[in-house]
């Protein structure tokens, strides 16, 4: 799970195991506990946890990129 306007993600699941993460929601609002930070450079998604980089392999980086590019085009259209 990725937030494209600050670079945070959060892996939900590592090797068909699901890691642990908390989502907290009220009717309101919701918030997540973001773990790691992440790059795209290239076709490689490069996540950062404390200073730890990962390079996750098989990451669907262009469909990623398509994406967060659509969503900023449509936010800045809506100004």
């Amino acid at each position: 799970m990725i937030d494209h306007r600050n670079n945070y993600a959060l892996r939900l699941a590592d090797n068909k195991k699901i890691l642990p993460y908390a989502i907290i929601e009220t009717k309101e609002r919701f918030q997540v506990e973001w773990k790691e930070r992440y790059t795209i450079e290239g076709g490689l998604f490069i996540a950062t946890r404390k200073e730890e980089k990962q390079v996750l392999t098989g990451y669907p980086v262009d469909a990623v990129t398509k994406l967060i590019d659509m969503i900023t085009k449509t936010s800045h259209d809506r100004k």
